[in-house]
């Protein structure tokens, strides 16, 4: 990408060239691209897209780490009673999978909710600029209010019930072989 000459427009064309107008004074831009409901839209729409898509990852990531777990639990409650040290091994075994992947999934879904709530932060605050309506900010709002029925949080406390699952689990394997 060529270098821009600092005393002309800012605004690249489709093409990759630099915009020849003069710049607006103490602004980047020329008259005919000063104008911010195009540019700030589009700026605008590729930032909630970042959100939207942020909020995709993290159901399809916790789904298929709801999968992965059904799946474990599936196979450790097919299993008979631990009658000989193989049958514990191989329960233990599937319960400590079960728990290893809820410590990952746990990770997963909190480093997600964080990026997740700073892309929220970042459309609330675009929207604040470009939106006279404030509806992004009304809805924010009302979500503030009642963060325990925010979809991100009960989502990402399945780990936390899945993991209490596991050592429950464990426990019980644990002590039935003792027996």
């Amino acid at each position: 990408m060529p270098e821009l000459d600092p005393n002309k427009c800012r605004y690249l064309k489709d093409d990759g060239q630099q915009c020849q107008n003069s710049p607006r004074k103490e602004r980047y831009l020329c008259d005919e691209h000063l104008d911010p409901s195009e540019m700030d839209a589009t700026v605008f729409r590729a930032v909630t897209d970042h959100f939207n898509q942020d909020i995709r990852e993290f159901f399809k990531r916790s789904n298929f780490y709801l999968v992965a777990e059904a799946a474990l639990l599936s196979a450790f409650f097919t299993r008979k009673q631990p009658n000989t040290n193989f049958d514990f091994l191989i329960m233990t075994a599937i319960a400590l999978a079960g728990l290893s992947i809820v410590v990952y999934w746990w990770g997963v879904a909190k480093g997600s909710v964080f990026w997740i709530q700073k892309w929220r932060e970042e459309v609330q605050r675009i929207s604040e600029k470009l939106s006279r309506l404030r509806s992004f900010k009304d809805m924010e709002e009302i979500a503030k209010e009642n963060p325990k029925m925010s979809p991100e949080n009960i989502t990402k406390s399945l780990p936390i019930l899945f993991g209490v699952i596991w050592i429950v689990i464990l426990v019980v394997v644990i002590f039935s072989w003792l027996k």
